[in-house]
């Protein structure tokens, strides 16, 4: 048998050197490049006498005996390596000290190996995303936290709470425009704003239906729902009361909806409406913010008065197109036009004269009085004065006689219908004037005052100072009143405000009893720091201050806008007395 194996070895031996002999020679036969030498080399070594094959099968057991005594010696340094190690690695002195101090006991290396993999458990990040299925035995997967839902979730939400007309024939359509054309007509005001949507069907398979209704807003006692699916063309009032030059119709992609109701209806003046009656609430917000972004209603509604406003998609999507609507679909279409009308509500007043900002007051506590012409923003007026002194309705000592002797000192004198006693403003001082209406900061006159004091006092305290409240309506510092308080409030709307000494002459407050308050003094921000603290610099914390405190957006209006509405105070002589039939803050 052994014999016969080893025949079988020799065959294959010499089949396989006639092979080889075989492909060379044909190499060098197909081979035209090839130099003479190189061929004759290649022709001698295809001719050369096979290796016995004991010589074979001798190297080929070497090789084999080689290589398992090379494996066995790696596997025996495998298990030695760890023993090994823990016995030619000493200990660091530092931690063996360490270890005496404390009497624990010392680990070996596998027990650091062990707590290593285990703080390495610990500090592995919440966002490492690993599959449960690779996990090792016994570690449970990590549970992640729920998703914060976005902030404009938390906030209080807002919704229409005035009148909801809606009508749905021609002939009440018309009606309604010719009421809205008339009020625009008579409108005192250059600009009136109205606030505009639309909402038609929309199906994912056959795209945007036509327009179903048009939401019109002019303020926030009601709001009209129009319902022109199924008219044929347009009532003539509507189109001139959305093509008045004095009206702006507002909103957030306002020209899209100009353009959706001018394919809809082709008697429509589009592009008319477009180029001289559309304000884009987006672009608008970016020019004055002086931002970049994209805007929704329910964005801007949040980021500017601090509510939300529900855009529920089931409405949103609904058949606007049916009728009669429901509740849910008219409260949602009138909330959407409402509050693109009070979007545009803001303004801001540099420096006048104390005339002047009364008559400036008078002015817009008129127009929240008339919003049934148009709307109003709250606002609040910065403005710094000339020497003057002013005493409230409670005032008992300051008569003709006292008023020259103020009036001498080259200051004016003015009688107001605000609370408190006298008081002295002047250069250096910054005086607020806030015409809001408590009614849509759900507060009332006494809140009010202490939400001012609150504001004072984190202006306060930006600068350095600790600011505080006393009996004595005010912010003082220690027995020092560095701010004066006297409002005063009618229907909700108030007027009047606060006067924080910024740099202020204090001697000016020699000739008076400040806030009829005896043996306490009055001090300014620049006498407290030693420093020169301008209105400049004061300006721009009382903002943030004032927008923390009341959960608002405070923006500047532009300057043109500013100049339009000052207009109206150009006789302050007409309000130098003013009447007192109205409520009036007890404060000073």
């Amino acid at each position: 048998m052994r014999k016969q194996r080893i025949s079988l070895l020799i065959a294959a031996a010499r089949v396989r050197n006639a092979f080889c002999a075989y492909t060379s020679v044909l190499s060098v036969y197909l081979s035209t490049s090839m130099s003479k030498q190189t061929a004759s080399t290649a022709i001698a070594a295809s001719t050369r006498q096979p290796r016995p094959i004991t010589a074979w099968l001798k190297e080929n057991k070497s090789k084999k005996e080689k290589e398992a005594k090379e494996n066995s010696d790696e596997s025996e340094s495998k298990k030695l390596k760890p023993t090994l190690r823990v016995q030619l690695e000493p200990l660091d002195e530092n931690i063996l000290k360490k270890v005496q101090a404390n009497n624990e006991p010392v680990k070996n290396q596998s027990q650091n190996k062990q707590d290593l993999q285990e703080n390495k458990k610990e500090v592995q990040p919440s966002g490492l995303r690993r599959s449960a299925r690779n996990l090792p035995p016994g570690e449970k997967p990590i549970e992640r936290p729920v998703p914060r839902e976005p902030d404009i979730e938390d906030l209080p939400p807002i919704l229409f709470k005035g009148q909801i007309n809606y009508v749905s024939e021609f002939h009440d359509c018309a009606r309604v425009c010719d009421i809205l054309l008339t009020q625009v007509e008579n409108s005192k005001d250059r600009v009136v704003a109205i606030g505009f949507d639309l909402e038609w069907p929309f199906s994912f398979q056959t795209g945007s239906g036509k327009t179903a209704l048009a939401q019109i807003c002019l303020n926030e006692k009601e709001c009209h729902l129009l319902h022109v699916y199924n008219l044929k063309k347009l009532p003539t009032s509507l189109i001139a009361l959305l093509s008045h030059s004095k009206v702006k119709l507002v909103g957030v992609n306002i020209k899209n909806d100009v353009w959706k109701l001018t394919r809809d209806f082709k008697e429509f003046p589009g592009q008319k409406v477009v180029d001289n009656n559309c304000l884009d609430c987006g672009p608008y917000a970016n020019s004055v913010l002086n931002r970049s972004c994209r805007w929704s209603l329910e964005r801007l509604t949040a980021y500017l008065l601090k509510k939300r406003i529900s855009k529920d998609s089931s409405v949103r999507r609904s058949k606007w197109h049916i009728q009669p609507l429901s509740d849910k679909q008219k409260l949602y279409a009138a909330t959407d036009a409402y509050m693109t009308s009070r979007l545009v509500k803001v303004f801001w007043a540099g420096r006048l004269s104390y005339g002047a900002g009364l008559q400036l007051q008078k002015s817009l506590v008129q127009r929240h009085r008339d919003r049934h012409l148009y709307d109003t923003p709250n606002s609040v007026v910065l403005l710094e004065h000339n020497p003057v002194y002013t005493v409230g309705i409670r005032n008992k000592g300051y008569d003709q006689e006292d008023e020259s002797r103020l009036r001498a000192l080259n200051a004016d004198f003015y009688r107001t219908n605000r609370g408190g006693l006298v008081t002295f403003h002047g250069p250096g001082q910054l005086v607020a004037y806030p015409v809001i209406d408590l009614k849509e900061f759900r507060t009332n006159v006494r809140c009010y005052v202490s939400q001012i004091e609150k504001t004072i006092i984190r202006l306060c305290a930006e600068f350095g100072l600790k600011g505080e409240t006393s009996p004595d309506t005010g912010v003082w510092i220690e027995d020092r009143k560095i701010c004066a308080i006297g409002i005063h409030a009618s229907r909700y709307v108030t007027s009047h405000g606060f006067a924080l000494n910024c740099n202020t002459d204090l001697r000016w407050f020699d000739h008076i009893v400040p806030c009829g308050i005896e043996e306490k003094g009055v001090t300014s921000l620049s006498k407290e720091l030693s420093a020169n603290v301008r209105i400049e610099d004061a300006i721009p914390v009382f903002r943030r201050a004032f927008a923390d405190e009341f959960q608002c957006e405070v923006i500047d209006m532009k300057s043109e806008e500013i100049s339009e509405a000052l207009k109206e105070c150009r006789n302050p002589a007409s309000v130098a007395t003013e009447s007192t039939s109205a409520a009036a803050s007890n404060t000073c």
